[in-house]
């Protein structure tokens, strides 16, 4: 049980990730890249992954469309013009079956103005409508998801 459980983690990583934030009604779509960092050292990476955010869930779809991780956020604050929530729940999709997944921190940041913003203590700046999450699993492995948001409709 304790392998398969990790073979799904393992999967859902690997079959697609990302997340999430959003305004409480609205719904968005971006496609981003999904990179995870498995405990062991191995690295996968997903392009074309597709990003849905509606109300406080973000749904990262695999480039296949076969799997979805799944990121529910609430704690929101804003730090000038960036969004940052805290994920309260994740999960991985397959089949129709969700598999909740263990998580240490994360965080989730959102630039939903029509400039470039730089994230606080840090180098590096979010794209207008840029979207970048960071989740640690309880198990070691880090997923990072970033992307820019085609869409956003109350």
């Amino acid at each position: 049980m304790h392998d398969m459980k990790f073979r799904t983690l393992r999967l859902y990583s690997a079959g697609a990730l990302a997340m999430f934030i959003a305004l409480s009604s609205s719904i968005a779509i971006a496609k981003g890249t999904v990179r995870v960092d498995q405990h062991d050292g191995s690295v996968q990476r997903y392009a074309g992954s597709v990003i849905r955010v509606v109300g406080d869930t973000i749904r990262v779809f695999s480039p296949d469309n076969r799997d979805t991780l799944i990121i529910s956020h609430a704690a929101c604050s804003y730090i000038g013009e960036i969004q940052r929530c805290l994920p309260y729940r994740i999960a991985f999709r397959r089949n129709g079956t969700d598999h909740p997944i263990g998580f240490d921190h994360g965080s989730v940041y959102l630039n939903l103005s029509a400039a470039a913003q730089s994230l606080p203590r840090s180098s590096t700046e979010l794209p207008p409508n840029g979207v970048l999450v960071f989740v640690r699993t309880a198990r070691g492995t880090s997923i990072a998801v970033h992307g820019t948001i085609d869409k956003v409709t109350p």
